[in-house]
């Protein structure tokens, strides 16, 4: 009998959040390291690193391809993405 490979599970809103908070905080105009740490220690306390650069890969992908994450409007649309997803992380906890 051949061994099933592992059910992979892609990233839930919690990892979606903390990928556009990553972003959010490389911000190549002004990077955020304690922000960006806090963010790494927070996926890794939950064991979720690899949901979380999972999740920075679906965030790029989310974002319309003529928008740079460090313009206004790349910042706003992440903002509105942590928004947006820390409500549904939170409607998922109940």
């Amino acid at each position: 009998m051949s061994e099933q490979p592992p059910t992979v599970v892609g990233p839930q809103p919690v990892d979606i959040r903390r990928a556009a908070v990553l972003l959010k905080h490389f911000n190549p105009d002004c990077v955020d390291l304690c922000g960006v740490n806090a963010v790494i220690d927070e996926a890794k306390s939950d064991q979720r690193g690899t949901q979380l650069l999972a999740a920075v890969a679906v965030v790029a992908y989310m974002l319309p391809a003529d928008v740079r994450l460090g313009s206004p409007e790349g910042q706003g649309g992440l903002e509105q993405l942590i928004r947006d997803y820390s409500v549904k992380e939170n409607s998922n906890d109940d």
